[in-house]
């Protein structure tokens, strides 16, 4: 086995110099086999630190947010300043989860949320006439029964008298007025034939 090593040894230092004789007329602009070997490897050395670079920019892209030591903690303050989605938590996290998008988004709380919000969004007109939401919202609200109860008194208030009665006209919802004198009884006379 050593002999074929040896014998073939020969044979491959005599192709490589065949080689090099055919390529010293063809190297281009490099002066011998040499500088073209050397700048093959720089060529190659810097092919390498791009590719490194490159390959980091990925892992850093495909990150995932949610593996960070804070996001318990930002977690935590995105509830804080949206209690609103809270019960929409469950959505979030799926949403995050599959999007490669937002799994290495900085604001991936943010965007799941608002893309969430926008499609459980009902327009006010609409809620209006939903007799669930009336009942679980408006009507069970002791502020509004109050605002509104409040808002219907002042009505009533300043609405114009109304006249009833069987034998005659009687001014109702203000105040009788006793006239203390002739002239005071003829305004309030003249007022009521207006």
């Amino acid at each position: 086995m050593e002999e074929e090593v040896v014998r073939e040894q020969p044979e491959l230092e005599e192709e490589n110099e065949n080689l090099i004789a055919q390529s010293e007329g063809s190297l281009g602009k490099f002066k011998d086999a040499e500088s073209l070997l050397k700048a093959y490897n720089n060529l190659q050395a810097e092919f390498t630190k791009k590719c490194q670079k490159l390959s980091a920019l990925e892992n850093e892209k495909n990150k995932t947010i949610f593996y960070e030591e804070d996001w318990n903690k930002r977690v935590a303050n995105f509830l804080e300043k949206n209690p609103e989605a809270k019960k929409y938590s469950k959505e979030i996290s799926e949403k995050i989860l599959n999007s490669p998008e937002l799994k290495s988004s900085e604001n991936a709380l943010e965007l799941a949320w608002s893309s969430i919000a926008m499609k459980n969004y009902v327009e006010p007109e609409k809620l209006a006439s939903d007799k669930t939401f009336l009942n679980s919202y408006i009507f069970n609200n002791e502020e509004i029964k109050k605002q509104v109860l409040e808002n219907y008194l002042k009505e009533i208030k300043t609405a114009p008298p109304v006249i009833s009665g069987s034998r005659g006209a009687k001014l109702s919802s203000k105040e009788e007025y006793a006239p203390k004198n002739l002239n005071d009884a003829k305004k309030i006379v003249e007022k009521f034939f207006k």
